[in-house]
């Protein structure tokens, strides 16, 4: 697993990212999102909700990747909130894109450690070990995963008590917009 979050960071750091755009309806993933991710939430006593919005919200982006940005937070919801516990998703749509909030319980993240959470291998309490902190790779992979779609990701404090991650993407990305990583074929 490092070798892979190893081989993902390389990617966001340089912004190499093989992306596959399409439409995406945001509403229908995220609740399939929370829909993989609720059997693990149950088991640790936390609940796991979805606030969808009342129309369909389409933006363009490579799924796959994204999928694997909300896996990195909810994963560390999971492993960071104290049971009982919540996590709730939502979305608001602005004038040119949506904003993800995935929102924890208890507890929080120092205000010096929230700036710094995005930083490969950056661990809040340093007693945390890969056995139960994961590689500290997650939110940094994200971030550029979120930088290659033109968006932006931050965390803050959570009215829950706990920590808020909040991801900002555009309405429409066209493939013309993407750094892609893709090689001309040698022949």
């Amino acid at each position: 697993i490092l070798v892979n979050d190893l081989q993902l960071m390389a990617r966001a750091t340089s912004g190499q990212w093989d992306l596959h755009i399409e439409s995406i309806e945001v509403n229908q993933w995220l609740a399939g999102v929370v829909d993989s991710h609720k059997p693990a939430f149950e088991k640790a006593n936390i609940a796991l909700r979805f606030l969808p919005m009342a129309q369909p919200v389409f933006i363009r982006g490579d799924e796959q990747r994204l999928q694997q940005v909300m896996r990195n937070v909810l994963v560390n919801c999971l492993r960071y909130t104290d049971a009982p516990g919540q996590v709730v998703i939502n979305m608001t749509k602005g004038v040119s894109g949506i904003k993800i909030c995935i929102k924890d319980s208890a507890p929080g993240v120092p205000a010096e450690s929230l700036p710094h959470l995005f930083e490969r291998f950056y661990r809040v309490d340093g007693s945390r070990n890969r056995a139960t902190g994961g590689s500290g790779l997650g939110l940094a992979i994200s971030q550029g995963i979120i930088a290659a779609h033109q968006g932006h990701i931050s965390a803050e404090h959570s009215d829950f008590g706990g920590l808020q991650v909040v991801i900002d993407l555009p309405f429409q990305l066209d493939a013309a917009d993407v750094k892609s990583t893709k090689k001309p074929k040698n022949k």
